[in-house]
């Protein structure tokens, strides 16, 4: 562990000993997200459209330039037998509002998880210390997962990546044509965490849940969040959506396999015409 994270894990540990996270004072000489919410919309078919709104507390220490923000956009199948790709298409960026650069990187490797990174500021521009709001609006697909009695959408909605404390983190989640009274529900905590310190209700007016978290995020924790209704409130992506999908995921597979049988093909050819011993 680094002298930096100790520390932080410290000023932690007094933070939760001087009261709730409400009443939570970070250190001014640490950097911290300050705070973290998402706003989506789920729209027929499973397409989101997503606004972070992450604002940052930027001491020259880690945060230097801006903020870079890690999304996960492919995952192996069973046995590795092929991959699934999801769509992501970055919409905007900006910093206190202004339009902000960036760049999209590919993360990740080989046949496992992959994503891209969405590295955000310029090279030649260095921050004075102080608060930055990052809004970071992106598309998105193939989160909800359609299923026989019931449909969900699974969603981690601060990613577990940080390396310091998110003071607080909360999600809306707007769902078309959602008539029905979804499950809702929340984990917080390292990857793979069961405990929860978050708040979540549902508002039929608007077909919103609503998530929050309770306690401040270690170093390393996020919240995720999942709502569960029956299948048939929200309709299914169109079959050209899933023959799209198909390309993505298996188009590179399929490719190959023509390459290597135009490569027989042109062989046999040859052998045909110059390898094939005359008749006696």
């Amino acid at each position: 562990m680094s002298f930096r994270r100790a520390g932080c894990l410290a000023a932690l540990w007094l933070a939760a000993a001087a009261g709730p996270a409400s009443a939570w004072q970070f250190p001014s000489d640490m950097e911290i997200i300050e705070s973290f919410h998402i706003a989506m919309e789920v729209e027929a078919g499973g397409s989101m459209l997503v606004t972070e709104r992450i604002a940052v507390r930027a001491l020259g220490n880690e945060i230097k330039r801006g903020i870079f923000r890690d999304f996960p956009t492919t995952f192996p199948r069973r046995f590795n037998l092929g991959r699934i790709e999801a769509p992501f298409e970055v919409v905007s960026v900006t910093r206190d509002g202004v339009p902000e650069a960036f760049r999209v990187e590919g993360i990740g490797e080989g046949f496992g998880r992959g994503g891209v990174r969405v590295r955000i500021g310029r090279r030649n521009v260095i921050l004075q210390p102080g608060t930055y709001v990052y809004e970071i609006t992106y598309w998105t697909d193939r989160w909800v997962r359609f299923g026989g009695e019931d449909d969900q959408i699974y969603w981690n909605v601060t990613g577990n990546g940080w390396s310091f404390p998110i003071a607080s983190a909360s999600a809306s989640i707007r769902v078309e044509g959602l008539d029905a009274t979804p499950t809702l529900e929340s984990w917080t905590g390292p990857e793979g965490a069961t405990g929860t310190q978050a708040s979540r209700s549902w508002d039929p007016s608007t077909r919103t849940a609503y998530f929050e978290t309770t306690e401040a995020l270690w170093p390393g924790d996020g919240l995720t969040v999942r709502m569960t209704f029956p299948t048939g409130q929200l309709p299914g992506p169109s079959e050209e959506s899933r023959a799209e999908w198909f390309r993505m995921d298996f188009g590179g597979y399929i490719d190959a396999g023509y390459l290597v049988l135009l490569v027989v093909a042109v062989y046999l050819l040859m052998w045909r015409r110059v390898g094939i011993d005359p008749a006696p």
